[in-house]
């Protein structure tokens, strides 16, 4: 039995129209097979603004193969120098906040958008989205557990602290403007606020009413 052979993923149908390789890129658990949907429909409709999105958020998740453990192909990995600043170099921490907002790729997007505002807004929300699941609801650390298992009652008293982190690292780095500092801050918040059911009374009690006021 061929215990080592790498198991062979679909190849893109050739007869898929644009609408249907952002939803099969979309549904696809395999980043390989995704970016090789979101190319074709790249290719296809060079200006389609939910493509170059798609493939925005993507970011390098597709090399995933080649560099299994690096985290910074996640593309909203870049909101990790909020979270943990001490783990970076100031030049890092730079180089983060330039990506998040002066990527390629962005600035393509901005371009074709008719509402550049709404469009930063989604872009920061998704990657808040993302960041909020995977990196801090996904990360056992930040839960203690009894026997094995997390308060689930508890668990938005935990994440509240690394948000709040974020959110105060976001409004006080010297690598953004204060718009940029807003806009980040304000999506993580909407993103903590919708994945914690709108409890956002821990949360709140950390940032304190001068920040919350800065993010109303």
């Amino acid at each position: 039995m061929p215990w080592f052979q790498k198991k062979s993923r679909p190849s893109v149908p050739n007869d898929m129209t644009v609408m249907e390789l952002l939803h099969e890129a979309k549904i696809s658990k395999d980043p390989v097979y995704a970016y090789a949907c979101l190319e074709r429909a790249e290719i296809m409709a060079p200006e389609n603004l939910e493509v170059q999105l798609a493939l925005l958020l993507l970011g390098r998740l597709h090399e995933r193969e080649r560099k299994p453990a690096e985290y910074s192909l996640i593309k909203s990995y870049l909101l990790n120098g909020f979270e943990h600043p001490e783990k970076y170099t100031e030049a890092e921490l730079r180089l983060q906040s330039h990506e998040l907002f002066n990527d390629k790729r962005l600035q393509y997007c901005l371009s074709l958008a008719d509402d550049k505002q709404a469009f930063l807004e989604k872009y920061l929300n998704e990657l808040s989205q993302e960041y909020m699941h995977i990196f801090i609801q996904g990360d056992s650390s930040h839960a203690p557990r009894v026997f094995g298992f997390s308060i689930k009652s508890q668990l938005q008293s935990y994440f509240a602290i690394p948000a709040a982190d974020i959110i105060r690292n976001a409004l006080s780095s010297p690598f953004l403007n204060e718009q940029q500092q807003r806009l980040v801050a304000r999506s993580f918040y909407k993103a903590f606020q919708s994945q914690m059911n709108s409890n956002t009374q821990d949360l709140d009690k950390l940032l304190g009413a001068e920040i919350c006021r800065a993010l109303a």
